[in-house]
């Protein structure tokens, strides 16, 4: 029937799609196994590019700190040159205004007493001393007034440099404090170990060896401008050869990183290419799981279908055979009872129970089989075929009495979709009324004579 080979149509395709499961996981087992094979590590192509970014990154750090702690040393020590210089400009000048300005001040006192005081009665004999002692006449005073005002104009011009001066020293305490900031940052960064866990190697490993206790022991001195050029000109060349070796060994490691990089890559792309395959068999599990439910799901509806049409049919069957029987078996039997494999019971009237099939005659047997044949026949003529249908039937009554012929015969009206029944039998005790028309066959007979 129609559901049975749909259900067996299901059942086919729940084996496909079970090979395709089986063939899948096979698949992906084996992807699984290339996978591990090329021990590509999660995330480690990122660390890697990660890595070699920030020794890039360092080594142009190094460098460009390399260059401006050059460039500020070279500076600073131009400047600690000036510095110096300038110390001993302000101490000569200083020296100097005092020689000039000690005669030129005597100068404008005598011209001032000499000028002026000369007329005045209370210091008239000190005047006369002064101009014995000077031995300078009325008409020469004014040399005195010449001679202070050079000597205060030499002192002046001494003072602007003393001033120069001082703006030079001020102006190298603001340079110092800059130099030795960019030198604290330089050991400070050197100090932080980052360059080396970067390049992951020992401090030995840099071929320059910098005491830290000194470097700082500098920078006070530098500070009170103690230090001497020669210890700033090591220590600032030792802190540049320690960049250059260490951007050096960096740059070199990120040129050896590119080569690692570029296998991970190819690694990764092959990696990425078998999960990608996986994720197929990975869909083709979850569709074949999915059809699988489904199927299953069609099948138990399939076979609560069949259940409820064989439910229908049995009830059929035994609602018809109810008002057929009786009439065959002249009323002793009525109800049948069919389970999944169509084994007959019988209900007996007189026991008022079902009785197994073996246990009634074979006479008996005949009858209700023949029953159950004929509204079989009319089920399936019904719902099969959809239309009306012949019925050959071949010496039902090979073993019937009269009696129970003709009760068979009775019963064999009535179906609506076996409108012409054919029934061969060897002899009839007379013609009944039931058939519309009989045919007698005669071996030695060449037509059929109705």
């Amino acid at each position: 029937m129609p559901l049975e080979q749909l259900r067996d149509e299901f059942q086919n395709e729940i084996e496909r799609h079970k090979g395709i499961m089986v063939e899948a996981d096979d698949n992906h087992i084996r992807l699984q196994g290339e996978i591990e094979a090329l021990g590509v590590v999660p995330g480690q192509l990122e660390e890697m590019q990660k890595r070699r970014g920030a020794l890039l990154e360092s080594t142009t750090r190094c460098q460009q700190q390399a260059i401006d702690l050059g460039q500020k040393s070279a500076a600073y020590l131009v400047e600690l040159e000036k510095y110096k210089q300038a110390i001993g400009a302000r101490f000569r000048s200083r020296l100097l205004q005092m020689a000039f300005l000690l005669p030129g001040a005597v100068a404008a006192l005598l011209w001032f007493a000499l000028a002026y005081l000369g007329s005045n009665e209370m210091v008239t004999g000190v005047a006369e001393q002064l101009k014995q002692s000077v031995q300078l006449g009325s008409g020469h005073y004014q040399y005195l007034v010449f001679a202070a005002a050079g000597l205060g104009l030499i002192a002046f011009i001494l003072w602007i440099r003393e001033m120069t001066a001082k703006y030079r020293i001020a102006h190298f305490s603001v340079v110092t404090s800059g130099y030795l900031e960019g030198l604290e940052k330089v050991q400070q960064h050197r100090a932080s170990g980052y360059d080396l866990a970067l390049l992951d190697i020992p401090a030995s490993a840099i071929d320059v060896a910098i005491d830290d206790a000194e470097a700082q022991n500098l920078r006070h001195k530098m500070a009170r401008q103690q230090a001497k050029i020669d210890n700033i000109r090591e220590a600032s060349e030792l802190e540049v050869t320690w960049l250059n070796e260490v951007s050096k060994a960096e740059s070199e490691l990120a040129a050896e990183m590119v080569e690692q990089i570029n296998k991970e890559e190819q690694r990764t792309k092959i990696v990425d290419g078998l999960r990608f395959e996986q994720g197929g068999h990975e869909q083709a599990l979850e569709h074949s799981n999915h059809q699988l439910k489904v199927l299953k799901t069609a099948i138990s509806l399939l076979d609560g279908a069949t259940e409820n049409l064989a439910t229908a049919f049995n009830r059929e069957v035994r609602e018809r055979t109810a008002q057929l029987l009786p009439m065959l078996t002249q009323g002793r039997y009525e109800h049948i009872k069919l389970d999944d494999n169509l084994n007959v019971e019988v209900l007996s009237t007189e026991k008022g129970d079902f009785m197994v099939f073996d246990e009634v005659s074979s006479g008996t047997q005949r009858q209700i089989l023949l029953s159950v044949r004929l509204v079989i026949s009319q089920a399936l003529a019904r719902d099969c075929v959809k239309g009306d249908q012949f019925l050959f039937l071949d010496e039902p009554f090979a073993f019937f009495d009269a009696e129970r012929t003709q009760a068979g015969l009775n019963g064999l009206t009535g179906f609506r979709q076996l409108p012409q029944i054919f029934v061969i039998a060897q002899e009839f005790a007379e013609h009944p009324q039931q058939f519309a028309m009989c045919i007698e066959i005669d071996r030695t007979a060449t037509e059929l004579i109705a």
